[in-house]
């Protein structure tokens, strides 16, 4: 948990933003759709319990209705299911008779030898199904149902049915000392009970969308705003880490680490020819800075190396970066210029300065000068280092010089 707020971990308002919504979209899926899987097995579940509790009481009924035939006296003096050939039309009808309320289709009677004694399907009757498991496992004594789709199915009226949900129930048939002679099984048609639970899976997944879509939606509207609020405190933290709160400039931390940027980038592209675009330094540093503190005040020296800010904002270009260095002094970046090009933007930073009146108080203004020492990286050098010794070197010929000028430390071999 600590490393997610460790600063190789830390995610952004944004990101964070847009995983939650992620997560809150794949929940909200995941709960429709298992909600859906859920509402249909549980009313599946329960029609199948109660299809199987109705088959249950109608073979009951039966047993009850035909026990001549079905506890007849074996001649070892036990119980069977006994019905002769002569017998079955007699029993069919009765047994359509008798089923024709109910949602039976199909009615199957075995003896305990797995041999069909008995079917409303006269063709399968005297077959032994003795590979059916779950007769098998009726046999045992356990009631077994099963929902299936027929695509095609015959009723007990003879007439052909489509897609028909029927359950399956074997049924163990015990006789009066409760032990198992045979089996029924039962085809009861719940197609109308699976179409009802169709509708109410479809109803239900509808209602749950619907309160999910709620209480995400408002969620989300309350998430967002707080993640705006937080992105801009974001953003507001991250602008007074790199920035100078006197001057709105960056300040040295971030001015030194993109000119190492700068640098990497103009090491990458290389250097093609003698008059290509360079990577230069212009440091400047305010005259008379301390004079001014003393005589007028700390406020008007603030006001001083604000309006300095300004001035040089004014003379650089749009893409030049600049950044406080120390107390008065101010360190501009220049990418892609021509080394020509450096000291006549140094120039334009100290001419505009220097007609400029700053405001002490209402009724005082005072001139400022500024002086400047400029470099650029040469080939060859490890990192932006050597370029700032020589534009540092180049400010303090321009203080020894008589300061209100734009030095370079060749200036200085020169004289």
């Amino acid at each position: 948990m600590l490393s997610l707020f460790s600063s190789k971990a830390a995610i952004r308002p944004g990101e964070f933003h847009h995983a939650l919504v992620v997560i809150a979209s794949v929940s909200a899926v995941a709960i429709i759709v298992l909600a859906g899987i859920g509402i249909y097995r549980l009313n599946s579940h329960n029609v199948l319990l109660h299809a199987e509790e109705d088959a249950i009481k109608t073979c009951q009924s039966l047993s009850e209705l035909e026990k001549p035939i079905l506890f007849a006296i074996s001649p070892d003096g036990g119980y069977r299911p006994s019905i002769t050939p002569a017998e079955i039309p007699a029993l069919d009808s009765r047994l359509r008779t008798f089923l024709k309320p109910f949602d039976i289709v199909k009615i199957k009677i075995y003896s305990a030898d797995s041999q069909i004694i008995f079917s409303t399907d006269k063709h399968i009757i005297g077959k032994i199904d003795s590979g059916n498991r779950r007769l098998q496992k009726a046999l045992t004594g356990k009631t077994d149902s099963h929902l299936e789709a027929k695509e095609v199915f015959r009723d007990l009226a003879d007439e052909q049915m489509i897609n028909v949900k029927v359950v399956e129930t074997y049924i163990p048939i015990r006789d009066p000392n409760n032990r198992i002679i045979g089996c029924f099984e039962v085809y009861l048609n719940v197609t109308k009970y699976h179409d009802e639970i169709r509708s109410s899976v479809i109803y239900s997944v509808l209602i749950i969308t619907g309160a999910l879509f709620g209480v995400f939606g408002a969620s989300y509207l309350l998430i967002r705003k707080a993640m705006l609020q937080l992105k801009e405190a974001q953003e507001k933290l991250e602008g007074l880490a790199i920035t100078d709160s006197l001057t709105g400039l960056f300040n040295r931390r971030h001015i030194l680490a993109r000119s190492r940027e700068e640098f990497a980038r103009i090491v990458r592209i290389g250097k093609a020819h003698d008059n290509a675009p360079v990577l230069g330094f212009i440091m400047l540093d305010v005259d008379n800075f301390k004079s001014i503190n003393d005589t007028y005040g700390h406020l008007v020296g603030d006001s001083v190396l604000t309006g300095i800010a300004e001035m040089i904002r004014i003379g650089c270009r749009s893409y030049d970066l600049i950044g406080r260095y120390g107390g008065e002094e101010f360190l501009v970046v220049l990418p892609d210029i021509l080394s020509s090009d450096i000291r006549e933007i140094a120039e334009r930073i100290r001419v505009i300065t220097e007609k400029h009146e700053f405001c002490c108080d209402t009724d005082t203004r005072i001139s400022v000068t500024i002086s400047a020492g400029i470099s650029c990286c040469m080939s060859g050098e490890p990192d932006i280092f050597p370029a700032l010794k020589r534009a540092d070197d180049g400010l303090y010929l321009a203080k020894r010089s008589g300061k209100n000028q734009v030095r370079t430390v060749q200036d200085g071999l020169e004289e």
